[in-house]
């Protein structure tokens, strides 16, 4: 789902789209594509492999987008945009950057690893900082003149503290015109506390000595004291910025985009449901809008609107291609266990309503009972029982999908984790994550 590069094929999408158009060809297709111009089209609107970073296809993020504009704006502030796994971090993060840097032709992203350490990642940035530097002077990157000693850090002494950090990347950026910005990814995965402490080090004096660089990071977890956790006085050196789900309105513009360009008629029932499935998770749109529009590619006969047929095959799709990671959390959950039908059943109970945690009581009798009645011959749980399932998928040999309070509130250790609950939920004929919304 992350990338550092983008897409090459998005450069020349839309011309390649406008010359790979046919006016006949030996079957229809949607307004007469061959398919290697449907893919280059296609790719304007779906990206589920791939952050966005054009605004025009952001959908829901304006505020966060002027949010992080103004920080970038403010002296000395960096930036720190935190959430779950797949709710768009670095699509937000290098959007803002394209915002902020429009004739950039490199995007200077450091991507963190669970063994990175901090005078890495500052080599790292001094590096990116060149990369972009060069790109923009020539429109080429030549990487051995990057890595030469006069422009690597071994012109400098080997960096022992803080300061060589500070002085390094003091050396890398230029002291005049808008600050250049690098975007720190992943930064949940950094493992020792003495290199986030470090980085909460660098932050302030980066800032404090006017150096003319701001920072992106991004990183899994619901606050920012969670990430960092150290050096409190960090915070007034940064703009926090914590992404939620996507709302209802941008799930719809993301799939009505791609209809309008493409002369398809998207039913309005279809579009909510798909919302509704991807729970705000922007990757189970793309994914979805993705496999539905390649089915109707494929229609043997012209296609106008989006079927019934188009829409079960794009669930299928969508679940045969979704992340590995999310298959085999729901298979280990379930699957792997006697009673499958009941684990299943629970999980799609818990992926049933609008909050991401709910009391126990409730998702029995609101959502289990109404399952179960869509479930045609299939016997119900008593209460007893199905306390005793939602527990078990508590436990490391059901992977844990699940964590549950003393209290008896219930939720998905990871919430995107929902989005392919329902996904498995739908191909079974069960709806689930039915909330009432307006349709504009």
């Amino acid at each position: 789902m992350r990338s550092q590069l983008p897409c090459a094929a998005c450069t020349v999408c839309h011309n390649s789209a406008r010359l790979l158009r046919v006016a006949t060809s030996d079957r229809p297709m949607i307004k007469d594509y061959t398919d290697e111009g449907f893919t280059a089209a296609l790719c304007q609107y779906f990206t589920p492999a791939q952050p966005i970073s054009e605004p025009e296809h952001l959908h829901g993020r304006e505020p966060k987008l002027k949010a992080i504009s103004r920080a970038l704006g403010s002296p000395g502030k960096h930036v720190f945009i935190y959430g779950d796994r797949g709710v768009g971090k670095t699509s937000l993060a290098k959007t803002a950057f394209q915002l902020h840097s429009p004739h950039s032709k490199h995007f200077p992203l450091v991507a963190c690893e669970a063994n990175s350490a901090f005078f890495e990642l500052v080599d790292s940035i001094r590096r990116q900082i060149a990369i972009h530097d060069q790109s923009s002077a020539a429109g080429t990157i030549n990487l051995r003149e990057i890595d030469s000693p006069i422009n690597s850090g071994l012109a400098l002494p080997t960096m022992r503290n803080i300061n060589d950090a500070v002085e390094a990347l003091r050396a890398a950026v230029s002291t005049s015109g808008p600050p250049m910005v690098v975007i720190i990814d992943e930064f949940d995965q950094i493992a020792e506390d003495k290199d986030k402490k470090s980085f909460a080090d660098l932050i302030k004096q980066l800032s404090d000595q006017e150096i003319n660089l701001r920072l992106i990071l991004c990183g899994i977890g619901r606050s920012l004291d969670e990430l960092i956790g150290v050096h409190l006085s960090t915070d007034r050196y940064l703009a926090t910025v914590p992404l939620e789900q996507i709302p209802h309105d941008a799930r719809w513009k993301i799939l009505e985009a791609a209809a309008t360009f493409f002369g398809i008629d998207f039913d309005r029932d279809s579009i909510i449901r798909i919302g509704q499935i991807s729970d705000g998770f922007p990757y189970y749109v793309h994914l979805i809008g993705e496999k539905i529009f390649w089915d109707m590619q494929d229609d043997p006969v012209k296609v106008t609107a989006v079927s019934a047929d188009h829409y079960q095959r794009g669930i299928h799709g969508a679940i045969e291609e979704s992340q590995t990671s999310l298959r085999q959390a729901y298979e280990l959950a379930t699957q792997k266990h006697s009673n499958s039908d009941d684990y299943e059943e629970v999980l799609w109970s818990v992926a049933d309503g609008k909050l991401l945690s709910r009391q126990v009581t409730e998702i029995f009798a609101q959502s289990y009972d109404r399952i179960v009645e869509q479930r045609h011959g299939r016997p119900k749980l008593k209460k007893e029982v199905f306390y005793q399932r939602m527990n078990r998928l508590k436990q490391d040999n059901h992977g844990r999908i699940l964590f549950g309070t003393r209290q008896g509130w219930y939720g998905f250790r990871e919430n995107v984790v929902r989005g392919y609950v329902r996904l498995r939920a739908e191909r079974a004929g069960v709806r689930v994550g039915v909330d009432h919304v307006k349709f504009s």
